[in-house]
């Protein structure tokens, strides 16, 4: 780990580095984003957003004791999905990487815009969503029209969204997986989902 004189004394003997080329000396050093900041006394926003811009699209690095990670905009599915252009930068403590935490939003720009709280993710239903995911029916569908059709064959959902509404990915009440009509579980009735009516199940 370097220290705030060697950051120092490396920034002044190579002027011109590229923000790559930083990114990369920050990661040998495990030097975060606030320790550049206080030896460049460059605002840490601008900073992270400097990293931000180096990133593949929604992947993070840890640099030093901090997650940079970039925030970019994805439209479409399958096929026609695309990439849009860097909305936010976030950062975050890795020892803070767990519900509750902190996240720091930051825009393109390096302007600092709010914290919010890691939220906690339901994965009650985590083997509900594997066993439909696993199915050669899914896949098919998945491969052919991207995932919201997939998942809109099996229900109402689109992408994550149906989840937890009654319908779509949930097993609840009268929704099942599938949006079934009835008071359908895992294996009941799927109606409008893969097969087109009877009882037959995921599949069938």
């Amino acid at each position: 780990m370097a220290t705030k004189q060697q950051i120092i004394d490396y920034l002044t003997a190579n002027p011109n580095l590229s923000d790559a080329q930083l990114v990369a000396y920050m990661a040998q050093n495990q030097i975060s984003p606030a320790q550049l900041a206080e030896a460049s006394g460059a605002p840490v926003g601008q900073i992270s957003a400097q990293i931000g811009a180096t990133l593949p699209p929604n992947q993070a690095v840890l640099l030093g004791d901090t997650y940079v990670q970039a925030v970019n905009q994805i439209t479409g599915s399958g096929e026609d999905q695309q990439v849009g252009a860097l909305e936010n930068v976030i950062t975050y403590k890795a020892s803070e990487n767990k519900p509750g935490g902190n996240i720091q939003y930051y825009s393109p720009e390096g302007e600092y815009q709010q914290t919010t709280k890691q939220q906690k993710v339901d994965t009650s239903f985590g083997g509900a969503i594997k066993d439909i995911v696993s199915n050669p029916g899914f896949k098919v569908i998945a491969a052919a029209y991207g995932l919201d059709a997939a998942l809109g064959m099996f229900g109402n959902a689109s992408s994550v969204a149906g989840m937890g509404g009654g319908t779509g990915l949930t097993v609840s009440g009268a929704g099942g997986v599938g949006g079934a009509t009835g008071a359908a579980g895992l294996g009941g009735s799927l109606g409008s989902g893969l097969t087109a009516a009877g009882t037959a199940g995921l599949g069938g």
